[in-house]
């Protein structure tokens, strides 16, 4: 990577500039009630048994009261609890996120809610792409296709640019894995999805743990708009039989098993993630609020900036003035800060 290359951050507030149906942590539980994605027996036990056991008010969760990563890191602290008691037993919470799928739920309110950003092309992310040179780096902590979809129309991405080895493809109405086609030439530009992607499924071998890659993620806008989905059933597939569900992370406050997610891949984005930002001129934070418990990304940020002898130019860029004003008593003694005041000022 050149010493001239910039590194882009991109948090939901990137997303929800192209469309105000874009859910953030505050508002993700009520986008998911009003979609209806807690209307099946399934899901609908599953939040009256999560209402029942910490005591919150379903009403709560409905008007975003309560956020989805507080109810993420009450469940996680509840599994982590359950387990010590009975290292041997199958937690009763557990259980019951396995049958609902977590991942189904975050990819059932994506899906549907990013599609008239794709079919209208994601402009301010189109422009914001423009901007971008060979060897520039894309950090994001979104789950949704938004800049993938910005990337491939400009031509200035190929799937290698994921960094992620993929073992095989599949597309929402496949039976069986196929071979994943081999990427026309280098990417331009890396996009290193910390968190992971709506488009990265999880494919499960005894003793193995394989990533597909979603063919039809960008084209088929109609997943998940249904149910909870997306999930993708298999036929048997030489030791596999079973769903294939997105490879995400949770939005949860405790992130400690981010880095060993399906064998260590996750880790292997958040090493290219910190060299991108250790060479970088500059650094465009763009509608990330770094909240209190993105603890990791704080750690990224302060162990790859830190110790560089040539403090990089660091933009923030956030309509929310809280949000600016933390991320700019963050990075003021990491680089230059200059503000901005909206996504969409930026790139225009």
């Amino acid at each position: 990577m050149s010493s001239m290359s910039s590194v882009y951050v991109l948090g939901a507030g990137a997303s929800r500039a192209e469309s105000a149906e874009i859910p953030i942590v505050s508002d993700f539980l009520s986008k998911a009630f009003n979609l209806g994605k807690f209307s099946s027996p399934d899901a609908t036990s599953f939040i009256q048994a999560i209402s029942s056991r910490f005591g919150l008010d379903v009403g709560d969760l409905k008007n975003g009261s309560v956020d989805i990563e507080q109810v993420f890191t009450l469940i996680d602290t509840d599994i982590a609890w359950e387990e010590h008691d009975r290292p041997d037993g199958v937690s009763w919470l557990r259980s019951s996120i396995a049958r609902s799928t977590i991942e189904g739920l975050l990819g059932g309110v994506l899906f549907p809610v990013m599609k008239p950003v794709l079919v209208n092309g994601a402009p301010l992310h189109k422009r914001l792409v423009e901007r971008t040179k060979p060897g520039d780096s894309i950090l994001t902590f979104n789950y949704d296709l938004i800049i993938d979809k910005a990337l491939l129309d400009t031509n200035k991405f190929t799937r290698s640019g994921y960094c992620i080895e993929f073992s095989g493809g599949v597309d929402s109405s496949s039976e069986r894995l196929h071979k994943t086609p081999t990427d026309a030439g280098q990417s331009e530009v890396k996009l290193l999805k910390l968190h992971g992607s709506l488009n990265w499924l999880g494919y499960h071998y005894p003793k193995k743990t394989r990533i597909l890659y979603l063919e039809d993620g960008l084209t088929t806008l109609n997943l998940a708009a249904e149910g909870w989905g997306p999930s993708i059933q298999l036929k048997e597939e030489g030791d596999y039989d079973g769903y294939l569900k997105p490879l995400l992370v949770p939005p949860s406050s405790d992130k400690s098993h981010v880095w060993e997610t399906h064998n260590g891949a996750m880790r292997g984005l958040w090493v290219k993630a910190g060299e991108a930002l250790q060479e970088c001129a500059t650094l465009f934070v763009l509608g990330y609020s770094l909240r209190d418990a993105d603890y990791q990304a704080r750690w990224l940020f302060r162990r790859f900036l830190a110790d560089r002898q040539d403090k990089p130019q660091i933009w923030v860029v956030n309509s929310n003035p809280d949000h600016r004003c933390r991320l700019r008593s963050f990075f003021r003694s990491l680089g230059a800060v200059v503000e901005s005041y909206s996504f969409e000022d930026f790139v225009g």
